[in-house]
């Protein structure tokens, strides 16, 4: 069963007995929407790639070295960043990769999903020279490539240390929106010190008006990727009511769903409707 809207399935077909079927049929179920979708296996038994999403393709695609994500919830943007990653990871020798997340379960998450395309790939068995979890995860490759995946050190208390004394040569942020000023303290500055650095970020909107609104909106050293649910290739419009109860409020359906920033805020909450809250009635 897939668990995301990535069209991006890796492994092998086998009997009970370990012998390779070739030609199965391969359903792959999103366990978010229910979307089913087909493929079958290679005379190897090998699954033979589902297509992927065209706006997947598109920020995939590019050759920028500055990216970042906007894009609704629902979208596949884990499961794509995961797949990027891991190619760059291993088509480039000794490249360092330095993935921040916001909360554990997120770089946990992230961790799961690599050893999972690793695991469940014949031509990737063997891959893997070393890993750990502690005190971050971390994963090392036999062509010299490492990928260390963080929490957020603001989140953990540690006001942005977790990821200051690294030396990575690309850095990506998982849902960079939900990250504090501290850590872009500690992560920003290594754009400075590695002229070479490789940046890709993604995030749904928050509403505020930080580092991640700059980089989609003003730095223009950033190509922005802007795809809201929406644009989804099974999105029809009888599913924006669902959606909006899914969200409990219109705020957060426009900005988890349709990815929109919406209205300046100085938290979670519009500043409109903060001051109408602090009037008399």
């Amino acid at each position: 069963q897939a668990q995301s809207n990535l069209a991006t399935l890796v492994g092998t077909v086998k009997d009970s007995s370990g012998g390779v079927v070739p030609k199965a049929a391969v359903l792959a179920r999103s366990m978010g929407t229910g979307v089913v979708r087909s493929t079958t296996s290679d005379a190897d038994g090998d699954y033979i790639p589902i297509p992927l999403r065209w706006f997947q393709k598109e920020t995939l695609a590019c050759t920028a070295t500055r990216k970042v994500d906007r894009w609704g919830r629902g979208m596949g943007k884990t499961q794509a960043g995961v797949s990027e990653e891991l190619h760059l990871a291993l088509t480039r020798k000794k490249l360092e990769i330095m993935i921040v997340c916001p909360q554990q379960t997120q770089a946990e998450l992230w961790y799961m999903e690599i050893l999972n395309q690793i695991e469940n790939s014949p031509k990737l068995a063997g891959i893997l020279a070393q890993q750990k979890q502690s005190p971050y995860y971390f994963l090392r490759f036999n062509n010299g490539s490492i990928i260390k995946i963080f929490t957020a050190g603001s989140g953990s208390g540690k006001k942005g240390g977790s990821t200051r004394g690294q030396n990575p040569r690309r850095i990506r942020l998982d849902e960079q929106d939900f990250l504090a000023e501290a850590d872009y303290d500690a992560i920003m500055p290594l754009f400075r010190r590695f002229k070479e650095l490789t940046f890709h970020g993604s995030s749904t909107p928050t509403g505020l008006r930080g580092m991640y609104y700059n980089m989609c909106q003003k730095f223009d050293e950033y190509r922005e990727f802007f795809h809201p649910i929406t644009d989804h290739p099974d999105w029809t419009e009888d599913k924006r009511e669902t959606y909006i109860l899914e969200a409990k409020t219109m705020d957060r359906f426009i900005h988890e769903f349709l990815a929109e920033f919406g209205d300046p805020t100085s938290g979670v909450f519009k500043a409109y409707f903060v001051d109408k809250a602090m009037m008399f009635h």
